[in-house]
């Protein structure tokens, strides 16, 4: 006979991770995160480095922080919630001590490539990417 586990609401469960496809140019990182019907969504960019993403999808919810490889410009970085996704645009920010353009692009997204890996659902964007 088969158990059947109790059905958690979306406040007592602990956070999952979403699923999180980037891509990136010169300028910005392009997040694609994977939320069908979210609501609840509350995106924050801290310390010139960090985003925290929350948000709720079929009753779960989601939760991610990601300390990015290099520092990037919070007031100018938006986000956007689609009906399948929510669609970030997270602007780098130019080093005040270079002198080019000061934009490059990043050999990996997070500071902690091990996070990259391990913790998150992290994968490239190939449709978005360009080289």
């Amino acid at each position: 006979m088969a158990t059947i586990a109790p059905v958690t609401s979306a406040s007592s469960a602990s956070p999952l991770h979403p699923e999180i496809k980037w891509a990136q140019r010169k300028d910005r990182v392009l997040l694609t995160v994977d939320l069908h019907d979210a609501s609840n969504v509350k995106v924050s960019f801290e310390n010139d480095d960090t985003m925290h993403l929350r948000g709720v999808s079929d009753g779960a919810v989601y939760e991610s922080d990601l300390q990015f490889y290099d520092i990037i410009d919070a007031k100018a970085s938006t986000y956007k919630i689609l009906p399948r996704s929510i669609q970030i645009n997270v602007m780098k920010k130019k080093k005040d001590d270079d002198d080019t353009d000061g934009m490059k692009f990043w050999p990996r997204l997070l500071k902690d490539k091990t996070m990259e890996k391990n913790k998150y659902e992290l994968t490239v964007d190939w449709n978005r990417w360009v080289d």
